[in-house]
C-alpha cells in the first residue's frame, strides 16, 4: 500500500503546528513515534490512533477541531457539489424551478 492515502491530509493540523511552533519531531516524542511516522500520519498515509490523538491534543494543547476541520469542508464541498449535479438534472427533466435552493 505504499504511496496510497486513507485521507486527505491534516492540513489544519499543520497550520496549527506551525502556529505553536512545534515540528513534527516534538509530536513524535509526545506520542513516542519517530518523525517520519508523524509526517505520514500528517500528510495522510496512515492515521492516528485515538490514544495519539489525545495526547497531541492535552500534552502539546492542540484544539481537537483541528483533526477534523478539512475534513468536514471537504464532506460539505463534496455534497454541495452533488447537490446541486441533482438539481440541475431535475431542471433539465422537468423544468421546474426550486425555491430557497
Amino acid at each position: 500500500m505504499k504511496g496510497k492515502k486513507m485521507h486527505q491530509p491534516y492540513t489544519s493540523l499543520k497550520k496549527a503546528l506551525a502556529q505553536k511552533g512545534l515540528t513534527y519531531k516534538d509530536v513524535g516524542e509526545a506520542i513516542g513515534i519517530v518523525e517520519t511516522t508523524v509526517q505520514l500520519k500528517i500528510n495522510g498515509a496512515s492515521d492516528f490512533y485515538l490514544s495519539e490523538f489525545r495526547i497531541i491534543c492535552e500534552k502539546l494543547g492542540i484544539d481537537s477541531g483541528v483533526f477534523f476541520e478539512d475534513f468536514v469542508a471537504e464532506t460539505i464541498t463534496g455534497m454541495d457539489d452533488v447537490r446541486y449535479r441533482a438539481i440541475s438534472f431535475l431542471d433539465r427533466k422537468k423544468h421546474v424551478k426550486y425555491p430557497g435552493v
